[in-house]
Order: C-alpha cells, then sequence, then structure tokens
C-alpha cells in the first residue's frame, strides 16, 4: 500500500483487522498491540525516528541524558471495539546520535509470570536494560535472556517475548 508513516500503518491495519474479523456485526472483541518506527537517516550519525504505538511504548536511551525514558504509544488497541482512550494514533519524534538507542518489545515480557503469580513488569525490564545499557546489545540479550529465564523459572511461557534493540554507534 506503500504507506511510511507509522501512525497510518497502525489506522489502515486497525480498519481492516476490524473489517476481517467482522466486528461490526459479531461479538468479536480480539486486537492487538503494536508499535512501529520509520527510522531515516539524516546525516552520518543522526537518524529521526517517528514511532507509533497501539498499546505499546517504546524505549529511548539517550546517551547525552544517560538515562533510559518511556515513549508511550496510544492507549487504542488494532481492531479491538472495547472503549480506547485515544481516539486515533499519532506519531512520535525523535532523533538519535551516535551512543543512542531505542527498544520496542511485546508484553509477553512484561506479563511473564513466575511460580509466585509476580509479573516480570517494565519496571524491572527498564531497569536491566538501564543498568546494562553501557554492553553491546549481544551482551543485552544475552543478560535479559538470562534474568528472564531465572524469573520464571518452571513457570509455562504463555506469550510471545520478543524485544528489539538499535543502537546508532
Amino acid at each position: 500500500r506503500k504507506i511510511k508513516d507509522p501512525a497510518k500503518i497502525l489506522t489502515k491495519l486497525d480498519k481492516m483487522l476490524k473489517l476481517v474479523l467482522h466486528q461490526e456485526t459479531s461479538e468479536n472483541f480480539d486486537g492487538m498491540d503494536v508499535s512501529i518506527c520509520l527510522i531515516e537517516r539524516i546525516y552520518e550519525e543522526q537518524y529521526l525516528i517517528s514511532f507509533a504505538g497501539a498499546n505499546r511504548p517504546l524505549l529511548f536511551y539517550s546517551n547525552s541524558q544517560g538515562l533510559v525514558e518511556v515513549i508511550k504509544g496510544n492507549r487504542k488497541s488494532i481492531g479491538s471495539v472495547l472503549p480506547d482512550i485515544d481516539s486515533q494514533y499519532e506519531n512520535k519524534l525523535l532523533h538519535l546520535r551516535s551512543g543512542d538507542s531505542i527498544f520496542l518489545y511485546t508484553d509477553g515480557i512484561t506479563d511473564q509470570s513466575n511460580e509466585f503469580g509476580k509479573k516480570f513488569t517494565s519496571k524491572k525490564l527498564i531497569t536491566i536494560i538501564q543498568d546494562s545499557i553501557e554492553s553491546p546489545m549481544q551482551i543485552i540479550r544475552e543478560e535479559l535472556d538470562m534474568i528472564v529465564n531465572r524469573f520464571k523459572g518452571k513457570e509455562t511461557q504463555r506469550d510471545d517475548i520478543t524485544v528489539v534493540g538499535l543502537r546508532v554507534n
């Protein structure tokens, strides 16, 4: 469809899913949460990120600020007919420079529970990323994988766990 704008992609996806699931005439309340980034190179080591999230955030680490910031998406799921807080999807713009990073993740990681019924939580994920942000991305991945597996123990994984990280060098 040649749509590059993340908010427009989410809007189109929302309309298409409602149509495919016949949500106007059925009692199907299914939906999904999604985040999308358009990454455009501006200069040698500078990028413009257009981010839109359907009930999903983006984590942004600014090397100059030294901390991980949560960039919230819209509180509106794709396809869901349940009442949403936001009426439409909006793009958030970020400038990435050398040393900056972004992370996108599914709710499977934050909703993963352990044997005591405690959830992993976004706060725990952010702390792990903040504490290991100086490490190479591969090390962050390995550490996160180890911590999540230790946390869940013998509890079954009931949802996908996906974390995507990108760093500008």
